[in-house]
């Protein structure tokens, strides 16, 4: 057993989510549409990783990437 900090949650509410990221609902769920963050909706609830919520800089870096590669091969 650890003896620091509390329990982490793997997944949080939409709002909790939110408070953490310091954004708003719809801006969460458009980052769960594009693949950034790990979103569901296992009971009409969305709930947010929070593995997901921590590796957000690196998950935007590599999203920001492709879509670069992506935009460069189409012109």
């Amino acid at each position: 057993m650890s003896s620091g900090g509390g329990f982490v949650p793997k997944w949080v509410n939409l709002s909790e989510a939110s408070t953490m990221l310091g954004m708003d609902r719809r801006q969460i769920l458009k980052l769960g549409r594009e693949g950034v963050l790990r979103v569901c909706q296992p009971s009409r609830q969305y709930r947010v990783s929070t593995d997901s919520i921590e590796h957000l800089d690196e998950r935007l870096t590599e999203v920001r990437s492709t879509t670069r590669i992506h935009r460069r091969r189409r012109s």
